[in-house]
């Protein structure tokens, strides 16, 4: 789970390939989510902007061939 402020900012994850010839892709990701890569080969890492958010909580993944990151932002 990634953990973001209300204010929101850049983020990143790390894909971990088992092999450098190993393909990934994100497969989906929240409205207010802007990535900055969407695949890459062999380990690589998800950059990703998380809009401000007025007030509340919000929760949704990011789906990388098939595996989820939650992203989590409130207060």
């Amino acid at each position: 789970m990634i953990d973001v402020p209300l204010q929101g900012g850049d983020f990143a994850f790390k894909v971990i390939a088992t092999r450098s010839e190993c393909e990934w892709q994100v497969d989906g990701a929240p409205s207010w989510v802007r990535l900055h890569d969407k695949g890459g080969r062999g380990t690589g890492a998800v950059a990703f902007t998380v809009e401000r958010l007025g007030d509340g909580k919000r929760s949704d993944a990011i789906v990388v061939n098939r595996q989820s990151v939650t992203v989590v932002q409130h207060r």
